[in-house]
């Protein structure tokens, strides 16, 4: 009799909190809170809605962290490591600096992800959408 409730005991113990809190790695929150590009979450549309790869324009990053070494492939910088929150300026002028050949007209949705304290959860902080048109040629 004492078995089976100390095995419900210990399952409830278990299950709890993947129900109640965000745990890793149910968690949508980043795992290393010095992460400032697992915060920020773009993607990026043609203006009739086709999606294109973040990649190409630097506003997604695929990096490894182990213990202080980064092992990645950067085929062009990354945002998140110039900029360290969302700006639609500061998106822009990356994009013109950097990315220049990239596909233009595009609309960008940006989301800052936090941590809401009241209720313990990973919330949208800041959502926008805007639109980068191609840069203009600028003579020399």
């Amino acid at each position: 009799m004492l078995r089976p409730l100390l095995f419900a005991l210990m399952l409830g113990a278990a299950l709890l909190p993947l129900w109640r809190d965000e745990v890793y790695p149910f968690s949508s929150y980043p795992m290393f809170s010095d992460n400032t590009g697992g915060r920020m979450v773009f993607s990026v549309t043609t203006p009739d809605g086709a999606p294109l790869d973040e990649l190409d324009y630097g506003l997604f990053d695929r990096t490894l962290n182990v213990r202080g070494v980064r092992f990645a492939y950067r085929p062009k910088p990354y945002y998140a490591d110039r900029y360290d929150s969302i700006d639609a300026d500061h998106v822009r002028t990356f994009l013109y600096r950097y990315h220049r050949d990239a596909i233009y007209p595009i609309l960008v949705r940006a989301m800052h992800r936090g941590l809401d304290e009241d209720r313990r959860r990973v919330v949208t902080l800041r959502h926008q959408t805007f639109r980068v048109d191609a840069p203009k040629e600028t003579l020399r």
